[in-house]
């Protein structure tokens, strides 16, 4: 999918196209199989992402309570916490008016409020169950398991065949291992590339990499690409992180 299809299976999801955009949508995907496919998959990203984040933000939101509460003995946040619900949107605001309202936050602290791994979309664990690995699928599989080191050896050992999407699996990897230059360099070869799946999910972590290395403009900049990429999936967050920055 180009960026303007991928915009619209994002809004198809989320219930945000109007009446006639969803039947004009459903007619395209009728008449390309291809589409269709490739609009279930993107799908099947998105309930990943969203599961990830919010799983990871909850115990973020938790771990930020306890630290408040032996910081603070005569304060109270436990209670403020029970009341949240599941949605994204409004863990995130909550998050970051903890972090405002308490001290000024740092980009790293940023980062790390946002950050989650992203999914394996390429070789999950639960479907290559039962057959043969090759050495990507080995190398994705410890990816997915948060054995990283061990993914990015794997990956290393055939540096020059991958793809811009295991590429992109082994920038995260550095990230998730501490090597910001080395995990940034791969992402903006992502990027370059072009590829419709990863371009976006490259510019977020690039910013959020920008962040873990303190380097605030350039993460600012990143995010500004999400942001005028238009409605997509990082767009309201990279708004938000814009905002808390200032």
């Amino acid at each position: 999918m180009d960026l303007k299809q991928t915009d619209l299976a994002d809004r198809y999801y989320r219930g945000e196209l109007s009446s006639d955009e969803r039947r004009e949508f459903e007619r395209q995907m009728e008449q390309d199989a291809e589409l269709k496919e490739k609009v279930l998959l993107h799908k099947e990203l998105l309930e990943g992402i969203d599961y990830h984040f919010n799983q990871g933000l909850k115990s973020k939101l938790q771990q930020a309570d306890l630290g408040s509460e032996s910081e603070s003995k005569g304060v109270k946040h436990r209670h403020m916490w029970k009341g949240l619900g599941v949605a994204a949107t409004f863990l995130f605001l909550c998050l970051l008016g903890y972090l405002l309202l308490n001290k000024q936050a740092s980009p790293e602290e940023i980062y790390q409020a946002y950050y989650q791994p992203y999914p394996n979309i390429l070789n999950p664990v639960e479907r290559s169950a039962g057959r043969a690995e090759d050495d990507l699928s080995t190398a994705m599989r410890a990816y997915e398991q948060g054995r990283y080191q061990e993914a990015i050896a794997l990956f290393e050992q055939q540096f020059d065949e991958l793809s811009p999407s295991y590429r992109f699996y082994l920038a995260l990897s550095y990230l998730e291992t501490n090597q910001n230059q080395q995990a940034l360099k791969l992402l903006e070869e992502v990027e370059k590339a072009g590829d419709e799946t990863f371009y976006l999910p490259s510019l977020w972590y690039q910013a959020l990499a920008n962040l873990a290395a303190g380097k605030t403009e350039e993460a600012q900049m990143v995010l500004q690409k999400l942001i005028q990429a238009g409605d997509n999936t990082y767009s309201s967050k990279a708004e938000e992180i814009v905002d808390a920055l200032k």
